[in-house]
């Protein structure tokens, strides 16, 4: 199991901005990691995970569940990231019929070369869902020019009331 401090020095190392979205997470493991990180949504069955990462030679590519909220899928993507930064990605996925259900329409034999789980062990699970939630703290909910009813006067009233609240 990782630490806390593991987890700040992590996050830490992705040398995010202060407003970050989930692109600019993606952007930040990508450039970590040595490659980008894709998001695409499908429609993943049930008895399956709700995202998933498969990794190819030039990309990771988080799949995650097309009838999510958006939050949830925010969570999902921040979930697989940590995946991703705590190495849990090189798992190799050796059952024919988990590729057949998650990507139908490719050989089974490509993607079980491409995919990087199906599931992981109780310790990797409880990681990665901690580190992601820390990575899901991070995300600014409101986009940069949303002033959500701020008069136009006094344009850093948000910043303030976030220092206060000590979410800088």
């Amino acid at each position: 199991m990782v630490n806390k401090g593991q987890f700040r020095r992590l996050v830490r190392d992705l040398e995010l901005p202060r407003r970050v979205d989930v692109a600019g997470l993606c952007a930040a493991v990508g450039r970590r990691l040595g490659r980008p990180v894709v998001v695409r949504s499908a429609h993943l069955p049930p008895d399956l995970p709700s995202g998933l990462v498969i990794v190819t030679s030039a990309h990771f590519v988080i799949f995650l569940d097309a009838l999510a909220d958006s939050w949830l899928q925010d969570g999902i993507v921040c979930h697989e990231l940590a995946h991703l930064l705590l190495g849990h990605h090189v798992e190799p996925v050796t059952d024919p019929d988990a590729t057949r259900r998650i990507l139908p329409t490719l050989d089974p034999d490509t993607v079980l070369r491409a995919l990087g789980r199906t599931c992981y062990d109780e310790s990797s699970e409880h990681d990665a869902e901690a580190l992601g939630t820390a990575l899901f703290s991070l995300l600014n909910p409101w986009p940069r020019d949303d002033a959500r009813g701020v008069p136009r006067g006094d344009p850093d009233v948000i910043e303030r009331i976030e220092r206060a609240l000590g979410s800088e």
